[in-house]
């Protein structure tokens, strides 16, 4: 469960609504009753009193684990399916009433294998430079890649925010600092626009509170996120990246 919703940056999606059956008793004695009486429970959800039920409440993922409330460094299928459930939560929660195979090819499809040091055996006879393949499969998650894809059919966006600029796909980029390609700033989020430019997506960031860098992508026609701060760089097919320039200090003559 900390690997999946776990806050304080242990979780993959810790904001993900969640619910829980305990099957098993502390000394991981799991009676049979139990486990199917929790299975039934969350295929149906129902109150506390086994009542109301609700299979429209049912969780689009369901993984079963025991532990306590410690930390343990440790690695394997355990530690790898909770990763996966966070991150098709965090999926979904950006793409709404995405389907199994959109889900499926968004997190296969958008991973990294770059930065995987495969060792110096296979399993199956398949290579390891070649995915998927029995080790790592199709690679390492990379959820944020898979959100913001701009070829997912089905990803909805943020609803825009109102604004009453008119805007001028000619204006100057020379005001906007030095454009990042295929870049996003993670973190700070201060607001979203639909935005067909960079060049409009720049003026909204001039024209916001508080705005100090702006990130475009081509979703959908164009999408503009502004951020209050700079936030840590991370790859971004189609995205483009700005920092407003400081103003010029002094007075004006």
């Amino acid at each position: 469960m900390g690997i999946m919703v776990g806050t304080k940056g242990i979780g993959v999606a810790p904001k993900a609504k969640w619910i829980a059956c305990k099957g098993c008793n502390g000394n991981s004695d799991c009676d049979e009753l139990k486990v199917v009486q929790c299975a039934q429970y969350l295929l149906c959800p129902h109150n506390n009193d086994g009542n109301n039920f609700d299979p429209s409440k049912a969780p689009h993922v369901i993984n079963g684990h025991s532990s306590d409330d410690s930390f343990i460094w440790t690695r394997g299928s355990s530690l790898a399916a909770p990763h996966v459930s966070g991150a098709i939560a965090l999926y979904l929660s950006a793409n709404n009433g995405a389907s199994y195979d959109q889900v499926y090819r968004a997190l296969t499809e958008n991973v990294d294998t770059n930065t995987l040091t495969p060792p110096n055996k296979n399993c199956g006879d398949i290579p390891n430079t070649q995915y998927p393949n029995n080790l790592f499969g199709h690679g390492r998650l990379n959820i944020f890649k898979a959100a913001v894809a701009a070829g997912i059919r089905g990803l909805t966006l943020p609803p825009p925010s109102e604004s009453t600029q008119v805007l001028n796909p000619n204006d100057d980029l020379s005001t906007c600092g030095t454009l990042e390609d295929n870049t996003h700033y993670v973190g700070g989020d201060l607001a979203s626009f639909n935005r067909t430019t960079v060049e409009s997506c720049c003026a909204e960031c001039k024209k916001t509170p508080r705005c100090k860098a702006f990130v475009w992508y081509t979703l959908n026609g164009g999408l503009c996120w502004l951020k209050h701060t700079q936030g840590p760089k991370a790859d971004a097919d189609g995205a483009k990246a700005g920092v407003l320039p400081a103003p010029a200090s002094g007075r004006r003559p």
